[in-house]
């Protein structure tokens, strides 16, 4: 994990990329009081990531955005104790999805004994416009992109974008199962068209031109056609899906999820949201995993 220096006032935490539950973190540092974009999974990673604030900063952090609901962004909101809570109205219902938790028993070298989510103090539908001294951080919200509650936090002044999981940085793959494939497309041309200095992704190194956009666009659209050929072929959709070629995609980290990124893109084209069984996804992207280790 490492802290990155963006500007004067604006800082990158960046974890390990390619690992679950690894996310980015932001902190944007004032006179008064500072600001966290996002937290992190589990008590031992964020207690280091205070540290590293206490480095920079001797204010206290008062706000902390949530980019979204997964526990990797959120999970431990509560160390930064006066802080007050910012994040999309979905997000409620979201911490009460049980998907994530399945994943919790094929990482056993992680600690989430004291990972745990907390009610949000504020949320927003569309966006809010926050300050931090005289800088203006516009929280806005992209609808039913990575997930159904996407935030991204962007300073306009500083041309800076906090991306959350919208945009997952090269050599990371992407990953919307729990949102959507096309949606996440619109997301990510939004984000280009901010004609941003830099983007700090929910996963994986800054990117300071729009190149890693791109890639995960082509990446994403190479999921829709894919999905589409399954469906035109009427296989059974987990072994078809196991055994697509991902070709230029193969050396990115975390090629298994291919497997949740092509239910979703099947769930659309049917227009069924419920018609593959998340547990059964999930397990079929853990095997996947290891045997794509293994080879």
């Amino acid at each position: 994990m490492e802290m990155v220096k963006i500007n004067d006032d604006v800082y990158a935490y960046i974890n390990e990329p390619g690992t679950w539950f690894r996310g980015n973190s932001g902190f944007i540092n004032g006179k008064r009081m500072g600001m966290v974009i996002d937290s992190l999974a589990t008590r031992e990673m964020t207690d280091k990531y205070i540290k590293e604030i206490s480095k920079i900063s001797n204010v206290p952090v008062r706000i902390v955005v949530n980019t979204h609901a997964h526990g990797d962004h959120a999970w431990t909101n509560y160390m930064f104790e006066n802080a007050i809570n910012i994040a999309q109205a979905n997000y409620l219902e979201a911490i009460n999805d049980q998907t994530e938790k399945l994943y919790l028993k094929y990482f056993p070298e992680l600690d989430f004994s004291t990972s745990k989510y907390s009610v949000p103090d504020i949320t927003v539908t569309h966006g809010i416009s926050l300050y931090i001294d005289e800088k203006e951080i516009k929280v806005m919200h992209l609808p039913n992109a990575h997930t159904t509650c996407d935030l991204i936090a962007y300073i306009p002044d500083d041309k800076i974008v906090f991306t959350g999981d919208i945009l997952f940085s090269r050599p990371c793959t992407p990953f919307a199962m729990t949102g959507s494939i096309r949606g996440n497309i619109m997301a990510l041309e939004f984000l280009k068209s901010l004609r941003a200095s830099v983007y700090v992704p929910g996963h994986g190194p800054i990117s300071y031109k729009t190149d890693n956009i791109d890639a995960a666009i082509k990446y994403l659209k190479f999921v829709q056609s894919s999905a589409m050929k399954i469906f035109n072929s009427g296989e059974n959709f987990i072994e078809a899906s196991k055994s697509i070629d991902l070709g230029e995609y193969k050396s990115w980290l975390n090629p298994e999820r291919i497997i949740g990124n092509l239910a979703r893109a099947y769930m659309e084209i049917n227009n069924n949201e419920t018609m593959i069984n998340e547990d059964q996804i999930i397990e079929a992207m853990m095997d996947y995993k290891n045997n794509f280790d293994n080879k």
